[in-house]
């Protein structure tokens, strides 16, 4: 394990959390924003639907009678522009209410994306505080390889040389000792000799 790439993934791991922390908090100030504006407008469209109906009700009752047919044809008018007026701040609330709920699902991914970042800069942490004790307790050397039975090796350190590199070493160190005692080096080490020309 190298403790300096641990450091430096925990440091962005927390970078990274804390920009996404900021994206959160202000996706959940859209969420009241948006819900604000939907209410607004829902209660605008109300006060335009009883604008319209209280037009309608003057037109019935004759109350526009005294300008004649122009007062019918205005009151007319004004009842048709009301209307559509009033369907139009409803489209804009069901608008607000369509990115409220855009922003519901980016606080949910955001919270998630914090989640998953907190998840990995804690097992940094873990891994780097498991080298720091080995090392102190003298388990792993100065290169982070364990030294002891693979077993008990802790998390995030590393296993040592690959088995096939301590195969080809301890048979190298048995050769060598062979050598030095004087043993004819074993058939699978001899060299091929050259068969003699047929005369």
């Amino acid at each position: 394990m190298n403790p300096d790439k641990s450091k430096i993934k925990i440091g962005t791991a927390q970078e990274i959390g804390e920009q996404l922390d900021d994206q959160l908090e202000g996706a959940e100030r859209q969420i009241h924003l948006q819900d604000g504006a939907a209410m607004g407008l829902r209660r605008a469209a109300e006060k335009l639907k009883e604008l319209g109906a209280h037009v309608q009700k003057d037109l019935k009752e004759g109350h526009l009678g005294e300008f004649g047919d122009l007062g019918l044809k205005v009151a007319d008018y004004a009842i048709r522009y009301i209307s559509r007026s009033a369907s139009l701040v409803e489209n804009l609330a069901l608008t607000a209410e369509v990115e409220k709920v855009k922003a519901i699902g980016r606080v949910d991914g955001l919270k998630a994306a914090v989640q998953s970042t907190k998840k990995v800069m804690d097992g940094e942490k873990v891994k780097l505080l498991a080298y720091e004790q080995a090392v102190r307790d003298g388990d792993v050397n100065e290169d982070g390889e364990f030294e002891g039975d693979p077993e008990d090796r802790p998390e995030g350190t590393h296993p040592g040389r690959p088995l096939a590199a301590r195969k080809s070493a301890a048979a190298d160190i048995e050769r060598r000792r062979k050598e030095s005692k004087g043993a004819p080096p074993s058939s699978k080490t001899k060299a091929a000799t050259p068969k003699a020309a047929k005369a």
